[in-house]
């Protein structure tokens, strides 16, 4: 008996993403994703249409796996917002690290220059991302952790910027130096345009 439907999706999305993060993707072909899960071309085009097809399942599985693996972050009341920030980083560079078929995606001419729809879905992604940031930027502005002179939105973008240039970086230099060792750094990069600065403090006493 063969794979059922959705069992056969995910062996063909998991087959995609190995290829991805070993050749990139503009090597990868249909044929080249048949023969590497062990079927014949025509199976992969009777779950998806074409390739591109595939490349949106597979950006939809991985970024459903990233957000399952930050989420429960930005909802944490107990915690201070300074520290869910250094988790939310940690966890995605770790992530990504496990997954080096996102940044060789993220960074594709088949999604800048290609794939309305692939672009689409990343677009999506990132919107959610940022908005999810944003309110975290504004928590932490409210029990006075980060400076209340910065604009969320603006902040929440930087931050999602520095993380693109992260993997960037590591991407185009072949996943050769450690991913999740930048997390530190990163995240006091970071902490430090988020925190109220000392002179910022002194003025907002002598305002009161």
């Amino acid at each position: 008996m063969g794979m059922k439907h959705e069992e056969r999706q995910a062996d063909i999305v998991q087959g995609t993403i190995d290829l991805c993060a070993e050749e990139g993707v503009g090597k990868i072909t249909t044929q080249g994703i048949a023969n590497r899960i062990g079927v014949a071309q025509a199976t992969i085009f009777k779950h998806f249409k074409n390739r591109d097809d595939v490349f949106a399942a597979v950006l939809r599985w991985l970024s459903g796996q990233m957000f399952k693996t930050i989420e429960g972050e930005f909802k944490k009341a107990d915690t201070s917002a300074s520290q869910r920030l250094q988790t939310i980083l940690t966890k995605q560079l770790n992530f990504a690290n496990k997954n080096r078929a996102l940044p060789r995606i993220l960074f594709s001419d088949r999604l800048h220059s290609d794939s309305s729809v692939l672009k689409g879905i990343v677009q999506n992604v990132l919107r959610r991302y940022i908005e999810a940031l944003t309110e975290l930027i504004k928590e932490g502005q409210v029990s006075g952790e980060f400076a209340t002179d910065i604009d969320p939105l603006q902040a929440a973008e930087h931050i999602a910027a520095s993380i693109q240039g992260t993997l960037m970086r590591w991407s185009i230099n072949d996943f050769n130096f450690d991913l999740p060792a930048q997390a530190e750094q990163l995240y006091h990069f970071n902490l430090c345009s988020l925190k109220v600065q000392p002179e910022t403090a002194q003025l907002a006493d002598k305002d009161l």
